[in-house]
């Protein structure tokens, strides 16, 4: 077999694919096309066209080193029969990332930092009222909607706080019992049981606008997490609800909004984050060293998936897109 790496590389990656070459005398690994396009069996890459499909004919899967699959046209992958694999290894790590953003949000972390640089105290120093104190979430409900590797960890790393987990997905038989109290299918029910919501599921023609004002409308005592994808909230919906203080607090690290290159960007058309109960994060959830070494050895063992038996660690469901 042979395999072409078309990402951007690091000196970590060369690592990982001199132990492939190691491993695998019988099939060759490439950072430059130095073969024919068509002698190509598999390609590691973050994207792949029509044009690709074309010059790449005889390509059997592509890789890509990363969860997110909704840019990809997937149509074109069942028409060219050609397997999508894509990495989970930094779910972890954006979990840490997520209940970060919990708890800066409930402790009031960056509002109390902001005033207390300005002089302005809060708490019993000043005898303020304990409506002015910060937040534990000890004892309260938590749903996390949407139960894969980040989910899952989230679960794992609130679990020692005393919360009741809720956790939503299509399919309600299987899941793990040591990390959810509880499982539903049903969004409503997930949202009005529960104090603080988490949204890590991935974006698809199904979950886009999956929290609106419907399911807004009953957090105003709760906190919304967001480290899935900007469009699984209605992006209108979300400021009037912060507008009319309809929502106790909102912390996301993914965005409606992004900058092309290097440029300039707020990260909503609407001034979100302006209100004092937001708490944002510029996409980086996943940018650690860690975490892209954890990627990087999940593809590569989904590659040795492949060579090995025939189908990787992951494969996506080509129609729902994850």
């Amino acid at each position: 077999m042979n395999f072409l790496f078309r990402y951007n590389m690091n000196s970590y990656w060369y690592e990982k694919i001199d132990f492939l070459k190691q491993k695998y005398p019988e099939c060759s690994f490439h950072t430059e096309p130095l073969l024919p396009k068509n002698e190509y069996d598999g390609i590691i890459t973050n994207d792949f066209s029509e044009k690709d499909s074309d010059d790449f004919e005889n390509i059997k899967i592509v890789f890509i080193p990363f969860a997110g699959v909704n840019h990809i046209n997937t149509d074109l992958f069942i028409k060219k029969n050609i397997i999508l694999s894509n990495s989970h290894g930094n779910g972890k790590i954006v979990a840490e990332k997520a209940v970060a953003l919990l708890f800066a949000l409930s402790n009031k972390l960056i509002e109390y930092h902001n005033d207390l640089k300005e002089g302005i105290w809060h708490g019993f120093t000043v005898k303020k009222s304990t409506d002015d104190s910060w937040e534990s979430i000890s004892g309260s409900t938590v749903s996390v909607l949407g139960t894969g590797e980040i989910g899952k960890n989230i679960a794992k790393y609130l679990k020692p706080f005393d919360v009741k987990i809720i956790g939503f997905k299509k399919n309600t038989e299987n899941y793990d019992k040591t990390l959810f109290d509880e499982i539903t299918n049903d969004i409503m029910y997930a949202v009005k049981e529960s104090d603080i919501i988490f949204l890590c599921l991935p974006s698809t023609k199904d979950t886009e606008n999956i929290i609106t004002k419907k399911e807004l409308d009953l957090m105003k005592e709760k906190f919304l997490i967001n480290v899935g994808r900007g469009n699984l909230i209605n992006e209108r919906d979300l400021y009037n609800a912060l507008l009319s203080e309809n929502i106790k607090g909102f912390a996301s690290d993914v965005w409606f909004n992004y900058p092309e290159k290097h440029g300039y960007c707020l990260p909503s058309s609407y001034p979100i984050t302006l209100f004092r109960n937001v708490v944002v994060s510029p996409h980086v959830g996943g940018y650690t060293k860690k975490a892209v070494k954890s990627g990087i050895d999940y593809c590569i063992e989904s590659i040795s998936d492949f060579i090995e038996k025939g189908t990787p660690q992951k494969t996506v469901d080509l129609k729902n897109k994850y």
